[in-house]
């Protein structure tokens, strides 16, 4: 009767670790996901942001500078604003519509045109506020 039981606990043992490593994948996939989301997105705004900004001489955000703590930028100076998504027409990105929050929003630095995820995604136990470490000051007449 004992060996029964010790074989029914190793097989229920069995199954909550097989059924654990499982659910961990799943968290970790979900996670990429959304990381790869937001990154996708702020490519989208890069383009976007440049040719609206082109053709109207000004950044498609709202009145009023932020506070962002988030910087990696080095290049990037103390004028942060919040991209008005209302402003680029047929624009389709995930995340920055107030939908999870207030801090649901994309902001630019107005020196360096670094788009940041102000919310940031955490992946690994690093959250993520931007796609990549842009060191290099955006020279808009290589656009034109």
């Amino acid at each position: 009767m004992s060996k029964k039981i010790i074989l029914l606990l190793i097989v229920f043992l069995f199954i909550f670790i097989l059924g654990y490593s499982i659910l961990q994948a799943s968290a970790d996939g979900i996670a990429l996901m959304k990381l790869n989301n937001m990154k996708n997105d702020i490519s989208i705004l890069e383009d976007r942001v440049i040719l609206y900004y082109l053709n109207n001489d000004n950044l498609p955000v709202k009145e009023g500078t932020l506070t962002f703590n988030n910087s990696i930028n080095p290049n990037d100076g103390e004028e942060y604003f919040e991209i008005d998504l209302e402003k680029i027409e047929n624009l389709n990105i995930n995340y920055g519509y107030k939908e999870y929050g207030e801090n649901d929003r994309y902001i630019i630095n107005k020196d360096s045109f670094t788009i940041y995820y102000e919310k940031g995604i955490e992946y690994k136990n690093t959250t993520y506020y931007t796609n990549e470490v842009k060191y290099q000051k955006i020279n808009l007449e290589e656009y034109q």
